[in-house]
């Protein structure tokens, strides 16, 4: 449970949501896995964020998950 109000905390700040969806990209992909996420409640983990077009609106979005997750697959979700 600690570790869950860690994680929570740490995405209410928004600074911390910028470090994690900002920087380059490869083909509108960022993928951090593991000790690549400079953060201590994001080191067990693996993130994905994309850019995306919807019409007039522009943004990204992300997905964050266990390090072994299927990154293919979310990649994959995000591409759509």
């Amino acid at each position: 449970i600690e570790r869950a109000k860690e994680f929570i905390k740490f995405f209410d700040d928004k600074s911390n949501l910028y470090k994690i969806i900002g920087g380059s990209s490869q083909d509108g992909i960022n993928i951090k896995i593991g000790d690549e996420n400079e953060d201590e409640p994001l080191k067990n983990c693996g993130i994905v964020v994309s850019d995306y077009d919807a019409g007039d609106m522009h943004g990204k979005i992300g997905i964050v998950g266990p390090m072994r997750m299927d990154y293919a697959k979310v990649i994959s979700y995000l591409k759509k």
